[in-house]
């Protein structure tokens, strides 16, 4: 387990678009992390994609001005829509560019107060293993041969809904570009 306080936490880019009430869900999982508190949080705000779009965005925007309970937030709120895959590879590229490492989520996944204990202690067992180049915190039963079952092996990641839980400073941007973006929801 890695300490609280050595300086190493990967920072963390939530990206939200128009969904108030799963964006408030998302952030208050979130802020209940036990790094929380120690975890700069960057969150990518996408403008509206259509007119009808825009009081839903506003009330989301609205939300983040609110938002506590982490070491720092920086709000990124996009003045044109970039869409899901343009607005996660640019936000991802900016962050690993400065951090080489980030913990990436959507507007719609609830994580448990363990993620980001998970997530940092992953990103420093993995750092060194160029076999692998993404780790997920989401929870697909599976059972591998001579694993965990907390612990899974895939081929490929099992990218969709902001399950992409974190690149290892790797080409990230290159690797997003080949897996297909899909949504999840929560409810």
């Amino acid at each position: 387990m890695r300490s609280e306080d050595d300086g190493s936490l990967a920072p963390v880019a939530l990206f939200v678009y128009n969904r108030p009430e799963h964006t408030a869900a998302t952030l208050s999982a979130l802020a209940r992390n036990h790094l929380a508190h120690l975890s700069d949080l960057t969150i990518f705000s996408d403008a509206p994609r259509t007119p009808e779009h825009g009081r839903a965005v506003s009330e989301v925007r609205n939300l983040l001005g609110k938002v506590g309970g982490f070491k720092s937030v920086s709000l990124v709120l996009r003045d044109k829509n970039f869409g899901l895959a343009k607005s996660i590879i640019d936000g991802v590229t900016a962050i690993t560019k400065q951090h080489h490492q980030v913990i990436v989520l959507e507007d719609d996944l609830l994580t448990s107060p363990h993620f980001l204990d998970f997530m940092n202690t992953a990103l420093k067992v993995y750092q060194n293993t160029p076999e692998v180049m993404h780790i997920s915190g989401s929870n697909f039963p599976i059972k591998a041969p001579g694993t965990s079952p907390q612990v899974s092996f895939t081929v490929q990641p099992p990218v969709g809904g902001g399950r992409l839980g974190s690149a290892l400073g790797k080409p990230l941007n290159l690797m997003l570009r080949h897996c297909s973006m899909q949504s999840t929801q929560m409810g």
